[in-house]
């Protein structure tokens, strides 16, 4: 068995990975002038323009992935007498993200809902230069989810690409 098949987000049924989604949807609501104002610090990114575009976006966009969830089925499709086709949802194991510095907030959402969405374990890597926000995220990250099903690496351009050259296994 792979470690990432024996990690307890995997074992969450369809309801209870929408729920953590829209849990982490109302918590980053919750706190949103607070990751208005960090994001801010961390970027230099006008605060008018976080507050209006990027923090509903976030928002909306854990929201929107959690509705998707439940829309994911398997299926047979006999194609014929000898031949099946077969769609299986299913996570694919870790998903490794590295997080430019620009729009890091709403660049990692992006990523991070729909790798959550379909039940995968995640090594996240913000950028040297605009981490905050991630890191603040993270705070919401293990309060809702499953202990190591994010893990947040921190660290220079060399170890975001470390991170993507490594095989895993």
């Amino acid at each position: 068995m792979w470690i990432w098949q024996q990690r307890p987000h995997v074992r969450l049924s369809l309801l209870e990975h929408q729920r953590a989604l829209l849990l982490i949807a109302d918590l980053l609501e919750t706190r949103a002038q607070e990751f208005t104002y960090l994001e801010t610090l961390d970027n230099d990114k006008p605060l008018r323009e976080f507050c209006q575009i990027d923090t509903p976006l976030v928002v909306e966009h854990f929201r929107y992935f959690a509705g998707v969830v439940r829309s994911h089925s398997d299926e047979i499709t006999q194609l014929d007498n000898q031949t099946l086709s077969l769609i299986l949802s299913e996570p694919v194991g870790v998903v490794r993200q590295v997080i430019p510095w620009s729009f890091p907030f709403l660049m990692t959402a992006w990523k991070l809902a729909l790798a959550l969405e379909v039940g995968n374990m995640i090594v996240i890597k913000p950028s040297e230069m605009t981490s905050i926000t991630l890191l603040t995220l993270g705070e919401i990250l293990n309060e809702v989810l499953p202990e190591g099903t994010v893990i947040i690496v921190t660290g220079y351009g060399p170890d975001g690409q470390a991170l993507l050259d490594h095989l895993g296994g």
